[in-house]
């Protein structure tokens, strides 16, 4: 049986973006990465596999005072 440990890692910002009609958006970005590592029966090392999901929601407007 291989041993095998996943490794997650959720980071999220905001960024500010103009629409069309010039008015100024907040998007949510959120990156997920996992890693997941392997040990093979012949290598002592761990063999690393990588994969990244970017996914961006818009955040509603926010109006200020």
């Amino acid at each position: 049986p291989k041993k095998r440990i996943t490794l997650t890692r959720k980071q999220t910002s905001e960024i500010r973006a103009a629409d069309s009609s010039g008015k100024s958006r907040t998007i949510q970005v959120e990156v997920r990465k996992k890693r997941v590592l392997v040990r093979r029966e012949d290598e002592a090392a761990p063999a690393p596999v990588a994969e990244e999901i970017v996914t961006a929601a818009p955040e509603p407007d926010v109006m200020s005072v």
